[in-house]
C-alpha cells in the first residue's frame, strides 16, 4: 500500500513540474514596474505578455527634487520596452534625492535629443546646451515651447522640473518640392502647381526656389480673400513670376487678401491685374510688411458700383503696415507698372453718385500704420479714365496714392526717405510723389523726387495736399521737375501743406505751372490759385532754403490768387532764404461758349506771394527775380461791374510782414489798362496791412510805390537802381555771414546755399 501512495505522489509531481515547464516555456508572463521614494513609473505598470512577445513602453518619471538613476535590473534608460519576454519580469525603477531644480529634454518621432536629456541644477544658472537632431528622412520643426532653433540652454527654474520636446516633421514631396512650412524650413516652390497650393496652408512660410512661368491660357486664383486670408510668410528668394493674369474679383493680385504676413524679395514681370475695390501686383490687401517687391506690367481698377474706399497699387493696392516692432520697414519696392483707373460714365446715366473715393499710387494706392518707406520707386503713368471730368474723388500719387491712418484715433508715425516717382500722374487730386496725406502725427520725408508731370484738377508736382489732421510734418531736400496742368488749384511742388505745424527745408521746384478752367458749366466761376512751390501753405509752417524755378501762368474767368512761390500763407510763417526766378502772368479770358467773366473779379499776383493773411509773417534773406503781368484777352473786360488788381514784387497782398535782407527785382511789362478799376500795385507789395522792413531792395515799377499800407494809410517808398543789383550781395551780407553770392556776372546776387544743393545733387550749378 504505502509503494502504491508512492508510486503516485511521484506522478503528480511529475505532471506538476511538466506543467510548469510548459507554462513557462509556452503560456503567460508577467511584467511588474515599481518605483522607489522620489518618482513613478508613467505607462502601463502591471502587463501580461505571451511567451517571446514584446511589452509595451514605460518610463521612470523623477519627482522634484530627486533623479532617476536606473532601474533594479540594471537598465540605465528611464524609458524602457521589454521584448522577447521569456519569463517574470519584476523591476524598480529608483530614484536618488537631489534638492535641486531639473529640466528634462524629450524628442518625438523622427530625431533625438543630443547633450544631457536630464539635467539638474539651481535656481539661476543656465543648464548645459543641447541639441534637436532629426533622423534621416526627417525635419525639424520646432520645441513645444515653440522654440523654431534646434540648439538651446535654458535657464533652471525655481521650484519647478519642465520638459520640452522636440517635434519633427517629414517633409512635404506631395504639393511642394520640400520644407516643412516652417520659417526654418519652408514649403519649397520651383512650379506654377506648387504655387497654386499655397492657400492650402494659409499660415505656413513658403520659399521660390526657381523662376515660374504661369499658364497664359488660365487666370490665376488670388492667394486668400477676405475671412480667409493668408497670414504666413511668402519669400521670393529673389525669383521672378512671369505672366500674372488676375481679372476681376474685390482682392486682387498674387495675394488678394494678406494678414499679418511678410512678403519679400519677389519680382513680378508681364502683369495682368484687374478688380473692384483693392488692386496691386503684389497683393490687393495686406496688413503686414513687404519689402524688396519688383512689379512690371498693367494694373486696373474697375470700381463697379462700389460703396466704400477702393485702393490700387503697383505694389499693394490696400497696405497697413504691421509688426511687432515699432516701425516696420517696407524697403526697397519698385513698380514699373501702368496704373489704369477706369469709371464707366455710363453708369450715372439715372443721375446716381457713387459714394466713394478712389486711391491710385504707383506703388501703394494707400499705406497706413507705422512704416518706414525706404529706396521705393515708380516708373508707370497713372491714368484716370473720365474720373476728372466727371467729378469723381480719384486721389493720385506717381509713389503713393494716399497716406493715412485708418483709424482717425490711432495716429501714427511715417517715414518715407530716398524713394522717388518718374511717371506722369492724372486724378481728380494728384500729386507727382504723394497724392493725400491725413491722420498721422508725425511724417518725415526726405531726400526723395518726382520728375513727372501731374494733370489734376488740384495738383502739386510732389505731393497734392496735406491735411490739418496731421499733427506734425517735415520734409527734407526734396524736388519735384513735373509740369503741373490744373484746372482749380496747381503747384510745382505741393497743392496744400496744411499741417498743424510743417516745416520744408532745402525743397525745390521746376516744372512750369498751368492752371485753366474750362468746365462746361458757364454759369459756374470758380475762385483758383497757382504757386510755383506751394499754392496754399497752412500757418505756424516754416520754408527755409527752398525755391521755384520755372513759370506760373493762369487763365481764368473770375478771381485768383497767384504767387511764385507761394499763393496763399496763413499767418505765423517764416520764410527764410527762399526764392522764386519765374515769370507770374495771369489772362483774364472768356471760356468757349461764354459770353462774360465774373461780374466781380479780384486779381492777386505776386513775385514770392499772392497773398500772406495777417499775423507774424517773417521774410528773411528772401528774393525774387522775375515778370508779374496781368492781361486781357479781347473782350474779356466788357460789362464787367467790379475788378481788383493787386501786383507785387514780394506779394499781392502782404497783410503783416517783416521782410528782412531781400530784394525783389520785379519787372512789371504787361498790366492792364487799370483806368476806372481799383488797382494796387507795388515794387514789393500791392497791399499791406502791416509791413515792417529793414536791408530791403527794390526798383519802382511804373512810378507805383513800395506798397499801400492800410493800417496807416500812406505808402512806403525806396528806390534802388537796376544796375546796382549786380553788386548788392556784400550789402545782403552785412552783420549775417556769408548768405549771398554772385555766380554769373551782370546777374543779380543768389543764395549759397542754392549752389551748393546742385552741386551736391547734379554735380554743378547748372539749369536743371
Amino acid at each position: 500500500m504505502k509503494r502504491k501512495i508512492f508510486t503516485v505522489l511521484l506522478f503528480i509531481i511529475v505532471v506538476a513540474c511538466t506543467a510548469c515547464a510548459f507554462a513557462a516555456c509556452f503560456g503567460t508572463h508577467t511584467l511588474k514596474y515599481l518605483a522607489n521614494k522620489g518618482g513613478y513609473v508613467d505607462g502601463e505598470t502591471m502587463q501580461y505578455v505571451r511567451d517571446g512577445e514584446d511589452g509595451t513602453a514605460v518610463t521612470a518619471v523623477a519627482d522634484y527634487g530627486y533623479e532617476f538613476v536606473g532601474w533594479s535590473d540594471g537598465v540605465a534608460g528611464a524609458s524602457r520596452i521589454d521584448s522577447g519576454v521569456k519569463k517574470d519580469i519584476k523591476v524598480t525603477a529608483r530614484f536618488v534625492y537631489r534638492g535641486d531644480d531639473g529640466i528634462n529634454y524629450f524628442a518625438s518621432e523622427g530625431g533625438s535629443i543630443s547633450g544631457k536629456s536630464v539635467q539638474w541644477g539651481k535656481s539661476g544658472p543656465q543648464a548645459s546646451p543641447v541639441t534637436a537632431v532629426a533622423d534621416e528622412g526627417y525635419l525639424f520643426e520646432k520645441w513645444s515651447d515653440d522654440l523654431t532653433t534646434p540648439e538651446r540652454a535654458d535657464v533652471f527654474v525655481d521650484g519647478a522640473t519642465v520638459a520640452y520636446t522636440a517635434e519633427f516633421k517629414k517633409p512635404n514631396t506631395s504639393d511642394f518640392e520640400g520644407g516643412i512650412g516652417t520659417a526654418a524650413h519652408p514649403y519649397l516652390i520651383g512650379t506654377a502647381a506648387g504655387l497654386e497650393k499655397v492657400m492650402e496652408y494659409p499660415e505656413a512660410h513658403f520659399e521660390l526656389t526657381a523662376d515660374i512661368t504661369l499658364p497664359s491660357e488660365q487666370d490665376f486664383i488670388p492667394i486668400g480673400k477676405d475671412g480667409n486670408a493668408f497670414r504666413g510668410e511668402f519669400n521670393g528668394g529673389g525669383h521672378t513670376i512671369y505672366g500674372l493674369k488676375v481679372n476681376g474679383g474685390e482682392y486682387a493680385g498674387l495675394f488678394g487678401c494678406a494678414v499679418y504676413a511678410y512678403i519679400h524679395d519677389l519680382v513680378l514681370k508681364d502683369v495682368e491685374v484687374s478688380g473692384s475695390a483693392y488692386v496691386g501686383g503684389v497683393a490687393g490687401y495686406c496688413l503686414g510688411q513687404v519689402s524688396d517687391c519688383t512689379v512690371s506690367g498693367k494694373i486696373s481698377i474697375v470700381p463697379d458700383g462700389a460703396t466704400v474706399d477702393v485702393c490700387v497699387g503697383g505694389v499693394v493696392g490696400s497696405m497697413c503696415a504691421y509688426s511687432d516692432a515699432d516701425v516696420t520697414q517696407q524697403s526697397r519696392l519698385s513698380s514699373h507698372a501702368d496704373i489704369n483707373v477706369n469709371i464707366d460714365p455710363a453708369l450715372d446715366s439715372d443721375g446716381y453718385m457713387f459714394n466713394y473715393s478712389c486711391f491710385a499710387g504707383g506703388v501703394f494706392g494707400k499705406i497706413g500704420g507705422d512704416f518706414s518707406l525706404v529706396s521705393c520707386t515708380a516708373f508707370g503713368d497713372i491714368v484716370t479714365d473720365a474720373a476728372v471730368a466727371k467729378g469723381r474723388s480719384v486721389v493720385s500719387g506717381g509713389l503713393i496714392g494716399a497716406v493715412g491712418s485708418f483709424r482717425s484715433a490711432d495716429y501714427k508715425s511715417a517715414e518715407i526717405t530716398q524713394s522717388y516717382a518718374a511717371g506722369a500722374v492724372q486724378g481728380r487730386s494728384a500729386g507727382g510723389l504723394i497724392g493725400d496725406m491725413e491722420m498721422y502725427g508725425l511724417v518725415y520725408i526726405a531726400d526723395c523726387h518726382a520728375t513727372g508731370a501731374v494733370n489734376a484738377e488740384y495738383g502739386g508736382g510732389f505731393i497734392c495736399s496735406v491735411r490739418d489732421t496731421v499733427d506734425r510734418l517735415n520734409i527734407e531736400r526734396c524736388y519735384a521737375t513735373g509740369r503741373v496742368d490744373g484746372m482749380s488749384s496747381a503747384a510745382g511742388f505741393a497743392y496744400c501743406i496744411g499741417a498743424s505745424s510743417a516745416d520744408l527745408l532745402g525743397c525745390f521746384a521746376t516744372g512750369n505751372v498751368d492752371l485753366r478752367y474750362d468746365s462746361d458749366n458757364l454759369s459756374v466761376y470758380i475762385d483758383i490759385t497757382a504757386g510755383g512751390f506751394i499754392t496754399s501753405l497752412g500757418n505756424n509752417s516754416r520754408l527755409t532754403e527752398c525755391a521755384y524755378k520755372g513759370d506760373v501762368g493762369v487763365t481764368n474767368d473770375s478771381s485768383c490768387c497767384v504767387g511764385g512761390l507761394v499763393a496763399e500763407s496763413d499767418g505765423d510763417c517764416v520764410f527764410e532764404r527762399c526764392f522764386a526766378e519765374c515769370d507770374v502772368s495771369v489772362t483774364v479770358a472768356l471760356r468757349e461758349g461764354a459770353d462774360r467773366v465774373s461780374p466781380r473779379m479780384s486779381v492777386m499776383a505776386g513775385g514770392l506771394f499772392g497773398r500772406l493773411m495777417y499775423g507774424g509773417n517773417t521774410v528773411n534773406n528772401c528774393y525774387f527775380d522775375g515778370m508779374v503781368s496781368v492781361t486781357a484777352k479781347d473782350g474779356a473786360l466788357e460789362g464787367m461791374e467790379k475788378l481788383s488788381v493787386y501786383c507785387g514784387g514780394m506779394a499781392a497782398d502782404a497783410g503783416e510782414v517783416n521782410v528782412t535782407n531781400s530784394y525783389f527785382n520785379h519787372s512789371t511789362k504787361e498790366l492792364l489798362d487799370f483806368s476806372g478799376k481799383k488797382s494796387y500795385v507795388g515794387a514789393v507789395a500791392g497791399w499791406a496791412y502791416a509791413y515792417k522792413h529793414n536791408n530791403v531792395y527794390y526798383i519802382a515799377v511804373y512810378d507805383y510805390e513800395v506798397a499801400y499800407e492800410h493800417k496807416f494809410g500812406w505808402s512806403w517808398h525806396w528806390n534802388r537802381r537796376h544796375t546796382d543789383f549786380e553788386t548788392l550781395a556784400p550789402e545782403l551780407n552785412e552783420g549775417q555771414g556769408i548768405v549771398w553770392e554772385h555766380c554769373k556776372e551782370g546777374d543779380p546776387p543768389t543764395l549759397i546755399w542754392w549752389r551748393q544743393m546742385n552741386e551736391e545733387l547734379f554735380g554743378d550749378i547748372g539749369d536743371i
